[in-house]
């Protein structure tokens, strides 16, 4: 039985490889600013690394955006992060907020009172609200 597996996860290599997509992707996240920046990242539904109100990030997203990345669910979350992080930093960072709904970022960014600049990305949505 191990051999049937081994041999089949084998035939299937590499089928841990990052989809060019994703790559391109990530890397135009990671260039919205020039800037030292934060991506925080909406995750609504099942994420496969972690169910708590803090999906972990996978480690491909940071390297590929060359950013710290927070998954956050809940707007909440994200607004006592943000000010922790800003209150605690000696120099001022970009945030670039991300989701799937585009009328939902608006709304986080009404709620945080945020202005940015918006952009949009295969899928998602960017915020770029910068430092200060």
């Amino acid at each position: 039985m191990q051999l049937y597996r081994t041999s089949d996860y084998a035939a299937r290599w590499p089928n841990h490889a990052v989809k060019k997509e994703t790559i391109v992707y990530l890397k135009a996240l990671g260039s919205l600013t020039p800037n030292d920046a934060v991506i925080f990242n909406h995750v609504s539904g099942y994420t496969g690394t972690d169910e708590g109100d803090y999906p972990q990030p996978t480690p491909v997203e940071e390297y590929y955006t060359g950013r710290t990345v927070l998954n956050f669910r809940k707007i909440e979350d994200l607004k006592r992060d943000l000010k922790w992080l800003r209150e605690r930093t000696e120099e001022p960072f970009d945030s670039i907020i991300v989701s799937a709904e585009k009328d939902g970022l608006r709304d986080v960014a009404r709620s945080l009172h945020l202005a940015g600049d918006l952009y949009a990305l295969p899928g998602r949505y960017a915020l770029v609200v910068k430092g200060g």
